[in-house]
């Protein structure tokens, strides 16, 4: 009989990973994630694609703002890379990162002057919180759950003086924020 030979060469790529760590995976909103690309050296080009509008990048360690408009509920956002080497291969990975409900002290009053002694009535317009600290700016301060809140301001000296009201919230996720008013 008849012999034949053929002879191809096969190319066998090596191996690539796709793999990233971040500088946090969950917290307040808005959260700043920093992603740090650990693919191996195999990888030349890296495709990142981020949930909720956040879009997609193709630098090699990305930072990224994640926001959660949500006042109730967290909002989690899938991140994937697709790390592709120049011979085309391709791996994935995804993770995801959650992001707090989101949280905004927020305060009026009706009037930005007055005359001492005078009790002002400060509404709470504050959204996502359930700790408050009002600090009215003249030594006092009060801790609250919420609502509406009166203090009574006194001059005891001969001119105007301008007092910086701040009011801190918190909510159950440690997320902090806080407004300052002038009053006179």
């Amino acid at each position: 009989g008849c012999i034949s030979t053929l002879e191809k060469t096969l190319t066998v790529n090596p191996e690539i990973t796709a793999d990233f760590t971040t500088s946090v995976i969950e917290g307040c909103n808005p959260l700043w994630v920093e992603f740090d690309n650990k693919s191996n050296n195999v990888a030349t080009s890296f495709l990142w694609e981020f949930d909720h509008q956040q879009g997609t990048s193709s630098e090699q360690n990305p930072v990224i703002v994640f926001e959660n408009d949500d006042l109730n509920n967290s909002a989690v956002f899938n991140v994937r890379l697709t790390a592709t080497s120049d011979e085309l291969c391709q791996d994935v990975i995804e993770k995801q990162i959650t992001v707090y409900p989101r949280i905004e002290a927020g305060f009026t009053f009706e009037y930005t002057s007055y005359c001492t002694p005078q009790e002002v009535t400060f509404l709470n317009t504050s959204v996502g919180g359930e700790d408050y600290l009002w600090d009215f700016g003249d030594g006092n301060t009060v801790e609250s759950t919420g609502g509406d809140i009166s203090h009574q301001f006194i001059n005891t000296t001969d001119s105007d003086i301008i007092l910086p009201v701040t009011l801190y919230i918190e909510n159950a996720n440690g997320c902090r924020d806080s407004i300052v008013r002038n009053i006179t």
